[in-house]
């Protein structure tokens, strides 16, 4: 499963963001920019999760700049099982929709976890995702009814995504917003996806 999404600051496209899960192991990368005359910000996670589903094994985070390299096992870490790094929220995401999908009530879809910040692991706090209402947005130019998912942590939004006809179809990280688009879209160095930032996408960072 791959998904490619633009991403935008003040309606201004400034970068993209690639997702990618197989075998077990998710891995995101992000790169936009924010100011000209600054780097881009480029972050890398990757994030093995157990064969059963029920929880991670290790993750790995990189992110310029700053240098930031962060490599953490689960169980030496002494994190509970129901911990998770911010960048694998996406996964239980999915476990709402499909919870929306089965039929499950607002309030009965949800996921309770503890949120890792993923450059320091050692700074956790109680998080949830909870359907919150259903509003009508703008997706690339589109008019679109969608149930508006909230990210809490310790009861304050971190993020917020929609979902439409079971699908995530954009997501606002309290500035920057993204919604999915083609590989050939972000690739093909559009407006705002410098060679730099669709290089990194594509690529990662050096081994």
């Amino acid at each position: 499963m791959q998904r490619w999404e633009i991403v935008a600051i003040n309606g201004n496209r400034v970068g993209g963001l690639w997702r990618e899960f197989v075998d077990s192991t998710l891995t995101t990368r992000i790169g936009f920019r924010t100011d000209p005359e600054q780097p881009n910000y480029l972050a890398q996670s990757v994030i093995r999760f157990q064969p059963d589903g029920e929880g991670w094994q290790r993750y790995r985070f990189r992110q310029d700049p700053g240098g930031v390299d962060v490599d953490c096992d689960r169980i030496a870490a002494g994190l509970p099982l129901n911990s998770l790094p911010s960048y694998g929220e996406y996964m239980l995401l999915l476990d709402v929709i499909s919870q929306r999908e089965a039929g499950a009530s607002y309030g009965e879809a949800t996921q309770t976890y503890v949120r890792l910040q993923d450059s320091d692991p050692t700074m956790s706090r109680p998080a949830r995702i909870v359907v919150a209402d259903t509003d009508v947005i703008h997706v690339d130019g589109r008019q679109v009814e969608a149930e508006r998912l909230e990210v809490l942590q310790e009861d304050v939004v971190v993020g917020r995504h929609w979902v439409a006809e079971d699908a995530l179809v954009r997501s606002d990280w309290n500035g920057p917003v993204s919604w999915r688009v083609s590989r050939d879209e972000v690739l093909g160095q559009v407006e705002g996806v410098s060679p730099e930032i669709a290089r990194f996408l594509n690529d990662g960072f050096p081994q």
